[in-house]
């Protein structure tokens, strides 16, 4: 008969609770999340104006995540200031991490109604002015949040003459 101290585990034992924890451990989160204007990320803000005028602006979302399998379901929503304006991604709301780093840049629209009264998302908006808030949730726990803000661009007033 083999005798055990207290307090020692047999190897069946840690290995089982071993087991528990690493299948409870994230596979996948984010290393940075930031506004910009651009989609390279260059130009970070968190105020945007109500209307863009070239596909090269708008408002763009970087993630920089890092994951351990191919299958993270990242799910993104976007809260607008109000119903009135239904802010969502262009290209859809469901991604599926690839294994390792990488980055996301997610553009920000508006839905509207486009030819033949078919919805679309617009991005480059009108905008409603407000707070805006973007979600995120992978394997339906959530992630990370942020908040940017669109405001009327500031006019100076023209000098008086």
């Amino acid at each position: 008969m083999v005798s055990r101290r207290p307090g020692q585990l047999s190897r069946g034992a840690f290995l089982v609770g071993s087991l528990a924890v690493i299948s409870g451990c994230k596979t996948a989160g984010f290393k940075e999340v930031f506004m910009s204007l651009d989609q390279a990320g260059r130009r970070k803000t968190k105020i945007f104006p109500t209307q863009f005028t070239s596909e090269d602006q708008g408002i763009f979302c970087q993630v920089r995540y890092s994951s351990g399998r191919d299958d993270a379901e990242l799910k993104i929503f976007v809260t607008a200031p109000s119903e009135d304006t239904p802010a969502l991604l262009v290209g859809g709301d469901s991604i599926l991490l690839t294994r390792g780093e990488g980055q996301l840049s997610l553009q920000v629209g508006i839905l509207v109604e486009g030819e033949g009264g078919k919805a679309e998302v617009n991005p480059l908006g009108p905008y409603e002015e407000g707070d805006y808030r973007i979600d995120f949730f992978i394997d339906n726990e959530k992630e990370d949040s942020v908040a940017f803000f669109v405001r009327e661009p500031e006019v100076p007033e023209a000098p008086e003459e």
